[in-house]
């Protein structure tokens, strides 16, 4: 069983045991798949933005790894768990491990300790994938020009390369060059506009089905009020520079230029609650001011399940990830 996989939209490809592929397009959907058991920590995975192809526990040590600092205990992450304990330990693959066996999930609380960073889990590594994605990008060649070759003769003649008639005839060959070559790079950035546009609205969905995790919980254990006093629901979601929205919680604000989803009724929170992801400024032309939101089902068959409400969400139906497109 194959999956077609379009590197501009999906960034991970993971080969499992049996030999079939999984495609994900992005850092939240990975977790989820670990969660579920689709995946293990074991499986090869290709990474279509860096070309990096490694087992998911070791590309993702690695991208942890450039916030690698000596510590004493050697225990590098503190995870707090519903029933309240605390489990300490060193490395990434165990972080993992702890996922696939479903003692944690993604929402659950994650101290790292080497940068005094309080997050959930999927916010952790997302954000690491995130700078090793940044990382890759920012690698640019190396453009050299040769310097201008001096005459031999300054009072040389230039010579004729082509006799007047000949020149003539080439004149419309190449205007209609030049007018191929234009539309040419007018409809490539165009493209390039509509990739760009589709992968930051996949990332902001990421971003909305992580948060709901959160707010899933707080529902679920009735702390129904935003806030960092007991008995509040304190997402502490990481921020993102492609949404604006002060953060709701109580906790440390964002970044100036970097924003959170924002909750419908975040001092009553209820079982219908939505969550909207509003782009700002540094997201791409044609999403800036737009919205994706998702709502939950307060009741039947779908109680306690979360969707895109395609009917709310502004952005325009063909840069959306496919589960939020209208009919």
């Amino acid at each position: 069983m194959r999956y077609e996989f379009t590197p501009q939209t999906k960034r991970f490809r993971v080969t499992r045991h049996d030999g079939s592929e999984l495609i994900l397009s992005d850092a939240p959907l990975l977790l989820t798949a670990l969660h579920k058991g689709e995946i293990s920590e074991t499986m090869l995975l290709f990474d279509a933005n860096s070309g990096k192809r490694a087992s998911v526990s070791a590309y993702i040590s690695e991208a942890f790894a450039s916030t690698q600092k000596p510590n004493k205990d050697g225990k590098r992450f503190r995870v707090t768990r519903q029933d309240g304990s605390e489990l300490s330990f060193s490395d990434v693959s165990t972080l993992l491990s702890l996922i696939r066996k479903k003692e944690i999930s993604e929402a659950t609380p994650l101290l790292d300790v080497h940068s005094g960073r309080r997050a959930p889990v999927g916010a952790h590594i997302s954000a690491a994938l995130g700078s090793a994605q940044d990382s890759n990008n920012a690698e640019k060649a190396e453009l050299t020009l040769a310097p201008l070759r001096a005459p031999a003769d300054i009072n040389e003649a230039p010579k004729k390369l082509f006799p007047l008639g000949k020149t003539l005839l080439l004149l419309p060959v190449a205007l209609l060059l030049g007018i191929l070559l234009e539309t040419a790079v007018s409809w490539g950035h165009s493209q390039n506009q509509k990739t760009l546009a589709n992968s930051q609205a996949e990332r902001a969905l990421g971003d909305l089905r992580l948060m709901s995790v959160a707010i899933e919980t707080c529902l679920n254990e009735g702390r129904l009020k935003m806030g960092q006093g007991e008995g509040e629901c304190a997402p502490n979601y990481a921020c993102s520079p492609l949404l604006v929205g002060a953060k709701q919680d109580g906790s440390a604000a964002c970044t100036p230029g970097m924003g959170i989803p924002q909750t419908r009724s975040p001092k009553a929170l209820d079982r219908r609650e939505n969550i909207t992801a509003t782009f700002g400024p540094q997201a791409a032309p044609l999403l800036q001011g737009k919205t994706l939101v998702i709502q939950r089902y307060g009741s039947g068959p779908k109680n306690g399940v979360w969707h895109c409400d395609s009917t709310a969400s502004t952005v325009e139906n063909q840069y959306r990830p496919p589960s939020c497109q209208g009919k």
